[in-house]
């Protein structure tokens, strides 16, 4: 089914693309039939880097104590385990990327608006609703441009929403730009290119890719060593100390979004519902799920895969595949789970269930129109509707808190940071509401 290196299988193709680099000019239950689970030994796909490549982290308990103890005998080892979306700020004053961090938990240590939320200020930027204001350190960051015009990226003021910079990246974006932000960089993927740019200044630093033109994604995850995006069908990773293309897959139904832990990049198939493991190093298709109903966007947490199956939310071992529960919740395969702890919020067609981490229903809640975007606090979890209201339901109890019409379909995610809610709507409007 699979192919390394140039031979085609059933639902993906591995390549390793040529290497590019630009400077700027400017529950418990066993799988059923279904659960169809491969395990692949796809063999190494080289990328210029030394030590063990491949699948870490996905094997037995064996290799897993070995990992610890080679840990525990280099001291400087720790320093590797920095939690990328600590690397951009304190975890109150950001939101780096959607999902929040890589693993898109959608959730902050920060705190959003508690008590009769009003709109502080409004932006307009030429997109279409779909995107993530990324907010660190008292800047929020936003891609302008969308079908066929010059790529932007744009900086406001999170206080009073004044420009304090504007940065075109020469692209033509097809779609979208998408952000994140890592330690002082801004990363724009737009045309199967990523970009990066200077926080406080916007000037671009390099930019690097395929050869050739390419589509506009919908993700980017900005990892420690790796950012990874999509553009159309591909899943491409790029090399940040080197600054090339690390490998480059293609995913037949188009990738969703991704999500990475330490070592490896999970994703599901948009068309074809199925689920693959890969290798943040090198590209290796670690496991792989196969078709089945539509599966929505995964998030991990703590060694566990979670995502939406036909309506059930679904738990499996992320360094096999192999299932660990199942649960009913009737939510949407288009959006991804909140996780915090012992908490994993859904959102759904009118309605939002909290479980356990083990899958047991906390609580559910209902709310005006359906839940499209979400974001978990100690305290809060928020969500945006198709009717363009925004929400705040106890995250304790499942009440509604809050509700505010902001007169626009919102399909784009939030961010949560230091007592404000960043959002934006269909026609491209931001909202900064405190």
């Amino acid at each position: 089914m699979w192919d390394v290196e140039g031979v085609r299988r059933d639902h993906l193709e591995i390549e390793v693309a040529n290497r590019y680099i630009q400077e700027p000019s400017g529950k418990d239950d066993r799988m059923d039939d279904r659960w169809n689970r491969r395990t692949v030994v796809a063999g190494t796909i080289g990328v210029g880097t030394s030590g063990v490549a491949g699948c870490l982290g996905t094997g037995g308990d064996d290799e897993a104590d070995d990992t610890d103890s080679a840990a525990d005998d280099d001291p400087d080892s720790a320093d590797d385990d920095t939690d990328p979306r600590e690397s951009a700020g304190t975890g109150s004053s950001t939101w780096p990327m959607y999902g929040y961090d890589t693993q898109g938990t959608s959730a902050t240590e920060g705190k959003g608006p508690i008590d009769d939320p009003e709109i502080a200020w409004t932006a307009s930027l030429g997109v279409l609703g779909y995107e993530t204001p990324v907010v660190v350190d008292g800047t929020v960051f936003v891609p302008d441009g969308h079908q066929e015009s010059e790529a932007d990226v744009r900086a406001l003021d999170a206080e009073t929403g004044d420009e304090q910079w504007e940065t075109e990246l020469d692209l033509v974006t097809d779609r979208r730009t998408v952000l994140a932000v890592s330690d002082d960089t801004v990363y724009a993927s737009s045309a199967a290119q990523l970009v990066a740019l200077d926080r406080e200044t916007g000037e671009i630093d390099w930019q690097a890719g395929p050869d050739g033109e390419g589509f506009s994604g919908d993700s980017l995850l900005v990892g420690s060593d790796v950012a990874v995006y999509d553009s159309g069908s591909r899943l491409i990773a790029v090399d940040l100390d080197d600054r090339t293309v690390a490998w480059d897959m293609e995913i037949e139904g188009d990738p969703g979004r991704p999500v990475m832990d330490d070592e490896t990049v999970y994703t599901n198939s948009i068309t074809f519902g199925s689920m693959v493991a890969i290798s943040a190093e090198d590209g290796e298709v670690c496991w792989e799920l196969d078709e089945g109903p539509q599966r929505g966007p995964p998030a991990v947490a703590d060694g566990i895969v979670y995502f939406v199956d036909g309506f059930d939310a679904v738990a499996i071992d992320a360094a096999d595949g192999e299932q660990v529960w199942e649960a009913s919740v009737g939510a949407s395969q288009e959006t991804q789970p909140a996780i915090d702890g012992d908490t994993l919020v859904y959102l759904g067609a009118t309605r939002i269930t909290r479980l356990s981490a083990s899958g047991d229903t906390q609580w559910e809640a209902q709310i005006d129109g359906s839940g499209v975007t979400g974001a978990l606090t100690s305290q809060v979890f928020y969500t945006g509707t198709d009717r363009g209201t925004v929400s705040a339901i106890d995250r304790d109890t499942g009440e509604i808190e809050w509700d505010l019409d902001v007169g626009s379909r919102i399909r784009g995610e939030l961010a949560v940071v230091d007592g404000s809610l960043y959002i934006i709507d269909r026609h491209g409007e931001l909202y900064a509401i405190r």
